[in-house]
């Protein structure tokens, strides 16, 4: 046997640390005699490991020895004999001796080599948490890339629509009306686009205040002097607004009224006008 590669295998570090086999144990056992080499790789193993545990051992306190042997005190004291008390060791005999069963001498491993198993459980418990919490991590960031993807998929179709807008609105057959703020409302300012040929009507919301809860944006148009229902605005529609055909408009107007719209306009919750 080359006991130098056998040393270099790992089975030292096996055997020490309580990895090793049954039969690696026994083997280890058989030989560790035999050869000196082996016998001083495990002790020097055995001897730096105990040193890593000494550097970081943590002195008890003080006070321990004492409690603990005024605990276990009681335990060497005799019952009185003539109102004396005296420290109790049972009394060995030839007898006892032989009526104490063979005991199995076992191979037992130092002591510390159950602190080192506790610290293989206690990493293999943290790479558990670490490696779910990395897992979480990318779930959270596979949600969220998807999330940015729509995103950008919606912020591009929202340009696309309101490139398209901007490039009906300069074809010669949509004619541009611009709606002005009434008096008392003069800040206010809205676009109304008419297709002179199809009519379609797009309206574009300048500077209109935000609707109060319950109430919504109608567009007017006035037909042969009558208002007409021209359709409430979407308060979502941040671009080009589609409202409904009309034929033949004179003017436009946008009252502020009650969520759903109204069949006639209120005239007191005008805010712009402007005329074709």
């Amino acid at each position: 046997m080359d006991i130098r590669e056998y040393i270099s295998s790992g089975i030292v570090e096996a055997f020490v640390l309580g990895f090793a086999s049954e039969t690696e144990v026994a083997e280890v056992v058989r030989i560790r005699m035999q050869y000196p080499e082996l016998d001083v790789a495990i002790t020097e193993f055995e001897m730096s490991i105990e040193a890593q545990f000494m550097n970081n051992a943590v002195a008890p306190p003080p006070n321990i020895k004492a409690n603990l042997f005024a605990a276990l005190e009681d335990s060497f004291v005799e019952p009185k004999v003539d109102g004396e008390s005296r420290k109790f060791f049972p009394l060995i005999t030839n007898e006892t001796i032989e009526a104490e069963e063979p005991k199995v001498v076992s191979i037992k491993q130092p002591k510390w080599i159950s602190y080192v198993a506790a610290a293989s459980v206690i990493l293999f418990i943290g790479n558990v948490i670490y490696s779910y919490s990395l897992y979480q991590d990318y779930q959270k960031l596979k949600q969220d890339f998807a999330a940015l993807q729509k995103e950008n998929t919606q912020e591009k179709l929202k340009f696309n629509s309101l490139y398209a807008d901007v490039f009906r609105t300069q074809d010669t057959k949509m004619q541009m009306v611009k709606l002005k703020g009434v008096p008392g409302k003069d800040e206010n300012l809205a676009t109304v686009y008419w297709d002179t040929e199809i009519k379609e009507v797009y309206l574009f919301k300048n500077k209109l205040p935000k609707a109060a809860k319950g109430k919504q944006y109608q567009l007017w148009a006035i037909v042969d002097g009558k208002p007409v229902d021209a359709g409430v605005i979407d308060p979502n529609c941040d671009g080009f607004c589609k409202l409904k055909n009309i034929d033949k408009p004179q003017a436009f107007a946008i009252t502020l009224e009650k969520e759903g719209g109204s069949l006639a306009p209120t005239m007191s919750e005008m805010y712009v006008m402007g005329g074709i």
